[in-house]
């Protein structure tokens, strides 16, 4: 005998399957519509007054600032155009006056007496030289160099406190006119009868110190040279004594002596007189 199924059974079975797939399905639609409305969420903007960071009390503060507004203007960017000012030309120094020596010292009345004057300012040692009136300007220009070489001698001696200087290393002519007399420290006038007076102003400064030192290197070479030649004199004389005495073998003593203290007589005698005329500065 044969079972039969029962017609609820079957329906009921049916609709549970339906009701779980309907379940099924509304829970897959709401997980669809949950996740787009949260990545909306996400993905919305904040507000824009939680983005503003400073309060408009502040804002009305930093712009009533002078500070910083002195910061804002140092900030703004250049313009492409603008070129920066210029900065202001400062105006080339000119150079002082060049000053005549001479002519202020005959403007205060110095020179009126013939021969030299000296005299010193903040520039240097310096001689005012004036000559006698003469016919024409040749011989008050004779005269002229040579007073200007006699004052200059008396200023060289004085300085190297030699009186044997002038021998051994002179002043010349050229030498004075050349490196003493001033730029523009010559003039010939005329007095009130029509003859001419030469004056000229020489200067003892820098050149005459050049000048100075190298006479006084020349003058301790030439003194290193005396004191080394009379060494070489008593050596040469004390080897000839000794070398002759041994070849006579001690029978020419006595002359032999007498002729090594004439010997060294000489080269003190020879010694001295370089030493006298050597200017010893």
């Amino acid at each position: 005998m044969s079972r039969r199924r029962c017609p609820s059974r079957g329906a009921s079975a049916t609709g549970l399957v339906a009701v779980r797939s309907v379940l099924l399905a509304f829970a897959l639609l709401s997980a669809i519509g949950v996740h787009p409305c949260l990545s909306a969420s996400r993905a919305q903007p904040l507000p824009r007054e939680s983005i503003e960071s400073p309060p408009a009390e502040n804002d009305e503060q930093t712009l009533h600032d002078p500070a910083s507004l002195g910061q804002d203007e140092a900030k703004a960017p250049r313009a492409a155009g603008s070129n920066p000012a210029p900065a202001e030309s400062v105006p080339p120094v000119e150079p002082a006056p060049k000053r005549n020596l001479l002519e202020e010292k005959l403007a205060e009345g110095e020179g009126k007496e013939a021969g030299p004057l000296a005299f010193e300012t903040e520039e240097g040692s310096f001689i005012l030289i004036t000559t006698k009136p003469h016919y024409t300007r040749q011989q008050a220009q004779n005269e002229l160099d040579r007073v200007m070489l006699e004052a200059a001698d008396d200023r060289y001696e004085a300085a190297v406190h030699s009186p044997r200087v002038t021998f051994w290393f002179p002043l010349d002519l050229a030498y004075v006119r050349g490196e003493l007399l001033l730029p523009d420290g010559q003039q010939f006038r005329r007095d009130h009868e029509g003859m001419y007076v030469g004056h000229a102003l020489i200067g003892f400064d820098e050149p005459f110190e050049r000048r100075l030192r190298a006479v006084r290197v020349a003058s301790r070479s030439m003194q290193i040279v005396a004191a080394g030649g009379t060494a070489i004199a008593l050596l040469i004389v004390a080897f000839a004594f000794l070398r002759l005495d041994r070849a006579t073998r001690g029978l020419y003593t006595g002359r032999l002596q007498t002729w090594a203290v004439v010997a060294c007589a000489v080269v003190a005698c020879i010694t001295g007189f370089v030493a006298y005329w050597i200017p010893w500065i």
